[in-house]
């Protein structure tokens, strides 16, 4: 009996067989694989990040050091018209005007919390006393104090 040669299927097509459309917000929402080891959860697809993949199958090669960026800040969304490329630097500055990036002690590294930095800013000691007291860098100290860091306060 001979045997049949199947061809399979091309990349796109794929692809696409993981994606539910949201006609609401023109998202398309990946429904196979997530990467859960990374917050916020992406989708994954062959080995890479799904909404780079979608990048890739779509618009062509990601140039070197760029990032693939969500118009619509859903990780988990792959509509090639809702991403667009960045550097690390555009990154910071979308997440920062979307006002997604976290801050104080919402970092999960933050070793003061907002009652701190008040009391820091309150404190006339010199910068050198207040660090001992906070286990801290003078120089972070005066940073505080002159708002380049915690500036929302």
């Amino acid at each position: 009996m001979a045997r049949t040669h199947v061809k399979p299927k091309p990349l796109k097509e794929l692809f696409e067989q993981h994606i539910m459309p949201i006609t609401e917000c023109g998202c398309w929402f990946w429904m196979a694989s997530i990467i859960k080891s990374r917050k916020p959860h992406y989708g994954a697809f062959q080995r890479d990040v799904a909404h780079r993949k979608a990048w890739e199958i779509y618009n062509g090669e990601i140039p070197r050091g760029f990032l693939v960026l969500h118009k619509c800040d859903i990780p988990i969304c792959v509509n090639p018209n809702h991403l667009f490329l960045g550097n690390q630097q555009d990154n910071m500055k979308d997440c920062s005007q979307k006002n997604r990036y976290p801050k104080g002690n919402q970092k999960p590294n933050a070793k003061l919390t907002e009652d701190d930095v008040i009391a820091i800013r309150n404190d006339h000691r010199s910068s050198n006393e207040i660090a001992k007291t906070y286990k801290l860098n003078p120089r972070t100290i005066s940073r505080i104090k002159c708002k380049e860091r915690w500036k929302h306060i």
